[in-house]
């Protein structure tokens, strides 16, 4: 009510003009971002910041407003971040989209499964993206990937939780547990440290379990092109050049 609701009559016409579905879509919009995130309902400004991401997010990828409302708030929510970071975390998706094989929905379908996991281990957006879009070039995408990683990264963060059998296998080879349970290493350094696993599929399924051992191995033959995505995953402005080229059109 009052000032804030006149704030957010003024801007729902104002920004309606550029989306489809026009000021009621961005009405929809500060409902589902305001239910995704409730502490932003006692700040009309910042809820309306996150909406005009979400805005540029509906633009860059094609998907309805609602969809990118949506889409940019489960990745937000698992990785706790603030309205601040909405417009780093538009850009990533973008990013995602534009140099990966899964696009914007397959991306947060996967953060759902595993980005609290993810921000447990201290695993940036950028990195956990890039695995998303590794294993997406291999056939796993969505849900899919997201449980894989998830359970990946479960096992990489508590090595000392494997079962005996495992953490033999993982000595026999060389690696080091301590080191593994190291938490200032990178998901990505972990995985290169346990290349060995490559070349003994038994000891792969040891560590990882079978429902697993596709997407571990993945992983640990391809730390390189993770790294690479992960680079391009900084990228900036990706996410505005996309929605300039998007909506370059007559409509």
């Amino acid at each position: 009510g009052g000032a804030d609701l006149a704030f957010y009559a003024e801007q729902a016409n104002k920004l309606g003009v550029n989306v489809e579905g026009g000021a009621s879509a961005v009405v929809e919009a500060y409902k589902l971002i305001g239910s995704a995130k409730p502490e932003l309902l006692n700040n009309a400004k910042a809820l309306d910041a996150v909406t005009q991401s979400a805005i540029t997010l509906s633009q860059a990828s094609g998907m309805t407003l609602p969809e990118s409302a949506t889409a940019l708030t489960d990745a937000m929510n698992q990785f706790g971040a603030s309205a601040e970071e909405a417009d780093k975390f538009v850009n990533v998706l973008a990013n995602g989209a534009k140099f990966g094989s899964a696009e914007i929905p397959q991306i947060t379908e996967a953060l759902l499964k595993f980005g609290a996991v993810a921000k447990s281990t201290g695993t940036s957006v950028e990195e956990s993206t890039a695995m998303i879009e590794l294993l997406a070039e291999k056939g796993l995408k969505g849900a899919e990937a997201g449980t894989a990683l998830r359970n990946v990264m479960l096992k990489l963060s508590a090595p000392d939780a494997l079962p005996k059998e495992a953490q033999e296998r993982l000595e026999g080879l060389g690696i080091s547990l301590e080191e593994l349970s190291n938490p200032a290493l990178s998901i990505t350094q972990k995985l290169e440290m346990l290349k060995p696993l490559t070349e003994d599929n038994g000891a792969l399924m040891k560590v990882f379990g079978t429902e697993n051992a596709t997407a571990s191995l993945q992983l640990l033959l391809n730390t390189e092109r993770i790294k690479e995505l992960n680079g391009q995953m900084y990228t900036q402005g990706t996410h505005l050049e996309q929605a300039k080229q998007r909506t370059n059109t007559l409509g």
